[in-house]
């Protein structure tokens, strides 16, 4: 199959949809198909030779203060977008419901194959973090456009994927009525094979005493790490070797160094800042547990990459990630923002060596279930069966049918100037609707 990614977000960023991406991208790769990445450019990513041999296309854009991390693309005019004819498609993933989601749904009229769609994010979650939540009334606006985008362009869609049984049923109570499929990313258990253990703590000085707490992620204020300086400030007081590392990036970084000075814990906390794969990895092989505090993740691609490498999970309570943990075999959860209880679980298995290595054996097992190649095999087989409901003789298709027989779509997207196409279309649009 040739299979088109669109979305908003991409390299240099650093969030999970990236990452999600990049490993669909490279299993389905290696298991023979061929994947297109359409994304926007930014100030250091334009559309070059380089990324179109990897198979990643660049779109033009401009950046936004709503969600800063996703950038507007205007495609109408960007050589990219009209060649899209030249891709030879089987189907489009969008992984955003936002503009290039749009785009997604257009193109994938237009060449008549199915769309399909992955909710990666809780936006609902996300809009008390943004520029806006300062104004009055901002928060409660936002949300009621998120939940109509969440329905809009979910809604021209074949199908859609939720990365984890909380995201289908955030979906559901928002009202869409497509197939929702769980499928969560997958992990390359390859790589998390023979880490050497010790070289995270000689590289980044740490002492082999050291009790390594570890959070990975985007540092912003709705991963809740405020939550977790205060857990090291208790566990500080009982425990003088406990080190909390937060590994990542984000514009929070500046408060939580603050956070962590008020509280008088700064030498129990280390910012190691963006790591590559590999320093991650090696990271998590040289940490004693893993803490969460987040209640907006969709799925957590820390929490499984840390079941992966045999950490004991300890975090506030979230029903939607129990994929990845189960409280009480390979970790705790812990009900109500409750700190007090928070450090008292880490402060049990720190000091059971026995429960420690049972939780951390059965991280290891849980995290298995999730190979990316058992999940991108279920992902294919997916688009399989989007693709044959797709082509059914339905109404939609015969209509769809009928306007590519009247006009040819290759105009839009190789033709300098595509008005007389428009109103083409338009009137065809028209006639067709009448008729039906």
């Amino acid at each position: 199959m040739n299979i088109g990614f669109f979305t908003d977000t991409y390299r240099p960023g650093y969030s999970g949809v990236e990452t999600s991406i990049d490993l669909f991208k490279q299993e389905l790769e290696r298991q023979g198909h061929t994947v297109y990445i359409f994304a926007p450019t930014d100030d250091k990513r334009l559309n070059t030779p380089e990324e179109n041999e990897q198979g990643i296309y660049r779109l033009q854009s401009a950046g936004q203060d709503i969600f800063p991390e996703f950038k507007m693309t205007f495609p109408v005019s960007d050589k990219v977008f009209k060649n899209f004819g030249n891709f030879d498609l089987d189907i489009i993933h969008s992984h955003t419901p936002f503009i290039m989601g749009f785009y997604a749904s257009f193109v994938g009229f237009t060449l008549n194959i199915p769309v399909v769609h992955t909710y990666h994010t809780f936006y609902e979650k996300y809009s008390g973090h943004s520029f806006l939540s300062k104004q009055k009334n901002a928060d409660r606006i936002l949300m009621q456009a998120i939940k109509k985008i969440s329905l809009l362009h979910p809604g021209r869609c074949e199908a859609i994927i939720a990365p984890s049984a909380k995201m289908k049923t955030v979906l559901e109570d928002y009202g869409v009525k497509n197939p929702i499929n769980v499928i969560p990313t997958g992990i390359d258990l390859k790589v998390f094979n023979g880490i050497d253990k010790k070289s995270f703590r000689q590289k980044k000085d740490i002492s082999p005493e050291k009790q390594v707490l570890i959070f990975v992620g985007r540092l912003g204020q709705e991963k809740n790490i405020k939550f977790l300086i205060k857990v090291t400030q208790k566990l500080a007081k009982i425990n003088p070797d406990i080190l909390l590392v937060i590994v990542g990036a984000g514009p929070e970084r500046e408060k939580l160094e603050a956070e962590g000075t008020q509280k008088n814990v700064s030498q129990h906390v280390k910012f190691l800042g963006q790591q590559s794969k590999i320093e991650v990895r090696e990271a998590y092989a040289g940490s004693n547990i893993f803490c969460f505090a987040s209640l907006t993740d969709t799925q957590s691609l820390s929490l499984l990459e840390a079941a992966v490498s045999g950490l004991p999970i300890v975090m506030l309570e979230d029903k939607g990630l129990t994929e990845v943990m189960v409280d009480g075999v390979n970790g705790y959860t812990i009900p109500d923002n409750d700190s007090e209880k928070f450090a008292d679980k880490i402060s049990k298995i720190l000091k059971d060596d026995d429960l420690r290595k049972r939780m951390s054996e059965a991280s290891k097992q849980i995290g298995a279930q999730l190979s990316i190649e058992k999940q991108t095999i279920k992902l294919i087989a997916f688009y399989h069966e989007s693709m044959k409901e797709y082509f059914k003789d339905s109404l939609r298709t015969k209509f769809k049918n009928k306007l590519h027989k009247d006009v040819d779509y290759k105009k839009f997207f190789n033709a300098e100037k595509n008005k007389k196409f428009f109103k083409k279309l338009g009137r065809k649009t028209k006639d067709l609707f009448n008729k039906l």
